[in-house]
């Protein structure tokens, strides 16, 4: 499949599209084309958290089988999508069903084990089929240089203190991340055999930005930028693919 640019899909657009794209623009890149070299046409593919549904569209475009899972708080309202909680709920799909599980920016959100989730996707993959991961990187540059100088790498404290009991903020932020290797292991776990795992870079300095920045914050990061390049396990992101 031809690489091809890229571009905010109009069905999307009433989804606070434009900021969400200009910040997440090189990921999506990235793995639209991977799909395009690694999923065949005609494939049955299952965007796990699949707001907003760029991927959907891009998919459903290629002549792809396209479904995905949503959630209450990020709802799609589309035939081939399911609303329910990975946490906890079944898959409502037969085994061996898809020829690959898209599961990117989801597992950071999860604020219990994600070992149901995981087993539940490698259930409805194919023998064989992909799991396709991104997720932030704990070990980025950004996190050491906070811990240098005192800082939490977590959400801020104000909103652990306001989170109530069956809260469903908590979703909406990162409630854990993950190094490369505990990636590697809790996939392991669930039964995936890894193929690839590498440090990313998806938010670089020259991505379009939601509010402008000072002459010397945008010196930061291209400094930041430098050494990322250079030492990998600086990156910002783990993309990681796994077989069933």
């Amino acid at each position: 499949m031809s690489k091809e640019s890229t571009s905010i899909p109009s069905q999307t657009k009433d989804l606070n599209a434009n900021t969400y794209w200009n910040i997440h623009e090189a990921r999506y890149t990235f793995l639209q084309e991977y799909l395009g070299h690694h999923i065949l046409t005609g494939a049955a593919v299952l965007d796990v958290g699949c707001y907003p549904p760029f991927l959907l569209d891009w998919l459903e475009k290629h002549a792809m089988n396209a479904f995905g899972i949503a959630s209450q708080h990020e709802s799609v309202s589309r035939k081939q999508v399911k609303i329910l909680n990975i946490d906890f709920d079944r898959f409502p799909w037969k085994d061996h069903m898809f020829d690959a599980v898209i599961f990117t920016e989801v597992l950071e959100h999860l604020p219990f084990s994600p070992m149901h989730a995981l087993v539940e996707m490698h259930r409805v993959l194919k023998p064989g089929g992909l799991l396709i991961l991104s997720t932030p990187n704990t070990t980025k540059l950004q996190h050491r240089l906070k811990l240098l100088v005192g800082k939490s790498t977590v959400f801020p404290l104000e909103q652990l203190l306001a989170t109530k009991p069956n809260d469903n903020s908590i979703y909406h932020r990162h409630n854990r991340e993950y190094t490369k290797q505990e990636v590697e292991t809790i996939l392991e776990k669930a039964g995936f055999v890894l193929q690839h795992a590498s440090y990313e870079i998806f938010y670089p300095p020259t991505r379009k930005k939601v509010q402008q920045e000072s002459f010397v914050m945008q010196t930061v990061k291209w400094l930041g930028f430098i050494p990322q390049v250079l030492y990998p396990p600086f990156r910002d992101s783990l993309f990681v693919v796994a077989k069933a």
